[in-house]
């Protein structure tokens, strides 16, 4: 019976894992490249000291937020910034968009940390059971069903 062993079998690995990444980052690159011509578009929101994208959907809608004062959310479609403020909050951090335009995010007031979930010009706070001030719950992400996924903090800080 014939075994054939690497005799340095950390170095197998970080050669396997090292060619792996090679691969897809090459694969990657190739297949941009091949799509053809891109372009680049500077979000900048008006009279704002910071803009940040967080999340874009397949209809070019991008979700962020913006520093004027305090932290803002926006969406941002076809040119046009909107401001995403919830009601009552001193920050508004949005984290992702679906494809219907429903955004996701988290925001703060003087009661603490809380998720949400915008959609057609109403905000649906979500707060996980157990958590309180200064505990947050935090929503990350919502795909096309209006599904949430994100995390929290309970009262022990877990």
């Amino acid at each position: 019976m014939s075994h054939c062993s690497f005799p340095y079998p950390r170095v197998a690995l970080l050669l396997g894992l090292a060619l792996s990444v090679f691969g897809l980052s090459s694969g990657t690159v190739a297949d941009a490249q091949a799509g053809g011509s891109y372009s680049f578009v500077s979000l900048d929101v008006p009279s704002a000291t910071q803009t940040r994208p967080t999340d874009i959907n397949d209809n070019g809608q991008v979700t962020g937020d913006y520093f004027e004062g305090r932290i803002r959310g926006f969406v941002y479609s076809n040119g046009t910034f909107t401001t995403l403020e919830v009601p009552g909050a001193t920050e508004t951090i949005p984290t992702g968009i679906n494809n219907r335009g429903q955004v996701v995010g988290y925001y703060s007031d003087d009661v603490g940390g809380h998720g949400f979930v915008y959609s057609n010009g109403t905000f649906t706070t979500l707060d996980a059971p157990g958590t309180n001030y200064p505990y947050y719950t935090h929503a990350a992400s919502i795909n096309a069903s209006g599904q949430v996924t994100g995390y929290y903090l309970d009262s022990a800080g877990s």
